[in-house]
């Protein structure tokens, strides 16, 4: 699928018209890709306070060796919420421990390329 399409299905989705999807003009595609990108987030934030209710509300019935977890089914889908224990590496305290020159040894680096969108004229 082109990402015209793609495109006009989520246009779609939300409601909007799709004449302003033109990928192959530059400011009509960093436009078009600003206004996505806060129907995203709108979009995101439902979706955490719907997540926020399930992993509230859901009693946790079963036991793995990874921790626990409860399968509900939905109308037309399934959810899992699991319970798990997440490790973090406190950094600040490894640099102190080991020293910056052990740490950036052992660190590894990539480039990275990204957009950020602002509003202006």
């Amino acid at each position: 699928m082109e990402i015209v399409e793609k495109l006009s299905i989520i246009a779609n989705l939300i409601g909007r018209e799709t004449s302003y999807i033109n990928p192959r003009n530059i400011p009509e595609t960093i436009d078009c890709a600003a206004r996505l990108r806060d129907h995203i987030k709108e979009l995101q934030l439902v979706e955490k306070a719907l997540t926020a209710q399930l992993t509230g509300d859901v009693v946790l019935d079963t036991a793995t060796d990874q921790g626990k977890s409860a399968t509900i089914k939905g109308i037309n889908f399934y959810a899992s919420v699991i319970e798990t224990i997440r490790w973090t590496l406190d950094s600040k305290a490894v640099k102190a421990e080991m020293g910056q020159a052990w740490y950036d040894e052992r660190c590894k680096t990539s480039t990275v390329r990204s957009v950020k969108y602002h509003e202006g004229n």
